[in-house]
């Protein structure tokens, strides 16, 4: 993108932004685990065939592995996140 992530300064609780990563997944069918630490949080997402992928909620950005690379998202973009992690586990069931 041409200029600065708009929403790239947001800041919010992890436990909040992952319970809402959770309930937003649970909504498109997919029962995520979250478990917090102190300034952190991180969210299991079962992908199918036993793998799961885990996404780190820090106080401004989502971060996880997609396809090999790490992605870091500002909190802002729970949303795209949350379609990313459907797609992946849609990619990962058998048809």
């Amino acid at each position: 993108l041409p200029c600065a992530w708009p929403g790239a300064g947001m800041t919010a609780p992890p436990i909040l932004v992952a319970r809402h990563l959770v309930s937003t997944l649970a909504v498109r069918g997919v029962q995520a685990v979250p478990r917090h630490g102190r300034g952190i949080s991180l969210v299991s997402v079962p992908l199918g065939s036993g793998s799961e992928m885990n996404v780190w909620v820090e106080p401004r950005h989502l971060s996880c592995v997609v396809d090999g690379a790490r992605v870091r998202r500002p909190i802002a973009d729970l949303y795209d996140t949350v379609e990313e992690l459907v797609r992946c586990r849609e990619q990962r069931s058998p048809a």
